[in-house]
């Protein structure tokens, strides 16, 4: 039969678990959004000099 001290430890490790996995997902949440404003910025700045007639752009 488990002790409460390993109860404690155990209810410890799957809170730091969960705790890290929560911080990961939120930093990759928010490192994917920044990618796709990069990636919006990317395409205008793209459509811009394609648009302004500069030579060198292939389609």
């Amino acid at each position: 039969m488990l002790t409460m001290n390993t109860l404690l430890i155990i209810a410890g490790v799957v809170a730091i678990v969960l705790l890290l996995v929560g911080g990961f997902t939120e930093a990759l949440s928010w490192l994917l959004w920044v990618g796709v404003i990069l990636l919006v910025i990317a395409a205008i700045g793209w459509l811009l000099s394609f648009m302004s007639g500069r030579r060198g752009h292939t389609v």
